[in-house]
């Protein structure tokens, strides 16, 4: 099944992983990448290095595990491994992996936080449907990085 996009699902099945849905990212900062600056794009963005700045992005935001941002956030959809340290604004959904760190407001439209995850701040959902943070305990292995 390597390599295979997932099957699509209806309502009463979701894809567990917000990042199930999302094809491979256009942008990439690099681990050995460190940016100094505001960064604005209307394409998907994974982040392996640092940027110290604020973020415009106009579709999803990977910080990948070792990657990091200090900065303020305005994006789609957010999935953090790494460590973030400012407020998050996402329309859709705001992902926190084990071993992820962030410090900082988030206003999304749904937000889940993984066993192991460190988050400091304060949350405010805009989803009528959701009450509350969604937590879940990750069970299945890491993807493979890809090279």
């Amino acid at each position: 099944m390597l390599g295979k996009k997932p099957e699509p699902t209806d309502e009463t099945h979701p894809l567990r992983r917000f990042t199930d849905e999302t094809e491979r990212l256009e942008t990439v900062i690099s681990a050995e990448t460190q940016l100094k600056g505001n960064l604005e794009t209307a394409s998907s963005v994974e982040v392996r290095g640092t940027i110290e700045g604020d973020c415009t992005i106009g579709g999803i935001l990977w910080v990948r595990q070792g990657g990091g941002i200090t900065g303020a956030i305005t994006v789609e959809a957010a999935v953090l491994e790494g460590e973030v340290r400012g407020n998050i604004q996402a329309k859709e959904r705001v992902e926190l992996r084990p071993g992820s760190s962030l410090r900082g407001n988030i206003d999304a439209g749904s937000l889940a936080i993984a066993e192991g995850a460190f988050y400091q701040g304060k949350v405010k959902m805009t989803s009528p449907e959701t009450s509350g943070p969604i937590t879940f305990q990750e069970k299945r292995k890491p993807a493979p990085e890809d090279e």
